[in-house]
């Protein structure tokens, strides 16, 4: 094999942890690699020891650009990638030096558009196996967007645990000023994919930090983000895949319902309790009625809808 993967690596206030992560990346057994660190304006020393890199392994490119938030890095890197299939690595985490010899293969043998790993979850103290299915599997395509729009079998994950044939983002480009943005790269990218090949080898090490943008303990401008990305990935899907659009509905409902379980849990205002309570009940039909959707779920959804401090009680 001599297919060329382009590596992408958004690069922003981590000092602490890059060095392992490019060391990861360009220690791997697969050698035919496109590296791209993106510095997204980072304010410590993550700018020098990227152009260090790049000293040293002739495979590594880096762009200097104004901070942008990650979509901003990764887009900027899309932009210039020649290579015939990408993966995403996040510049705080870690990948098993056989990872993409292992992944590409796997694409090939299998014919898959997309191969998913399993993944460590390393919280600075233990390493923890994040079990989603217990053994290889293969999703075609319509299980594929199953198991996106219910958010089955950690489909809604980041981009960073898989390897991607590069045509699948040919003409799309992560929204800009937003988390949560991997879901609308998700509700296309899925709907090009024939196929998706799940390895349930650990290869990728996922790192908490305290400091994540995923962990702010308070509420935020970022905080409904999700929200947001999810009502994009309906209109994307009503727009181009309209027998779909129920389903596009549902995975608008779950979005609310785990952005507003998080939420209620912090100092809010009473008034946009309300508000949510709204946006919930809206969904209500759709989620009670949908035969794809457990019973539990419909009795949380339900509860949540009804009286939001009885189901925070009983949670």
């Amino acid at each position: 094999m001599n297919d060329l993967i382009s590596v992408i690596v958004p690069v922003y206030k981590v000092e602490e942890w890059l060095d392992e992560c490019v060391e990861s990346i360009v220690n791997q057994s697969y050698k035919n690699l496109e590296i791209i660190l993106v510095d997204d304006g980072s304010p410590d020393n993550c700018p020098q020891l990227c152009d260090k890199w790049a000293k040293k392994d002739e495979r590594i490119k880096v762009i200097h650009k104004e901070n942008g938030g990650l979509s901003s890095a990764r887009n900027a890197a899309l932009d210039i990638m020649t290579g015939d299939y990408i993966s995403f690595i996040d510049s705080d985490d870690y990948i098993h030096k056989d990872m993409y010899q292992i992944m590409l293969e796997d694409l090939k043998r299998t014919k898959s558009d997309i191969v998913k790993c399993g993944r460590y979850i390393d919280n600075q103290k233990t390493l923890t196996k994040k079990i989603v299915v217990d053994s290889t599997k293969e999703y075609k395509h319509e299980q594929i967007l199953d198991c996106f729009f219910y958010h089955k079998d950690d489909f809604c994950s980041g981009v960073w645990d898989k390897l991607y044939k590069a045509s699948l983002f040919e003409n799309i480009r992560f929204p800009d000023g937003l988390n949560s943005e991997d879901y609308y790269i998700y509700a296309v990218v899925y709907n090009r994919a024939k196929k998706l090949y799940y390895n349930n080898s650990f290869l990728y090490y996922y790192r908490i930090r305290e400091d994540s943008i995923c962990r702010k303990k308070e509420i935020t401008e970022h905080s409904f983000d999700k929200i947001i990305v999810s009502d994009k990935v309906y209109n994307y899907v009503a727009n181009n895949y309209p027998e779909r659009k129920d389903d596009a509905q549902i995975f608008q409902s779950i979005s609310r319902f785990s952005i507003y379980q998080e939420v209620l849990q912090l100092d809010h205002p009473k008034e946009l309790e309300e508000e949510w309570k709204k946006n919930l009940r809206e969904l209500r039909k759709k989620v009670l009625r949908n035969k794809k959707i457990d019973r539990m779920y419909k009795i949380k959804y339900w509860l949540i809808c009804l009286c939001p401090n009885m189901y925070l009680k009983l949670k």
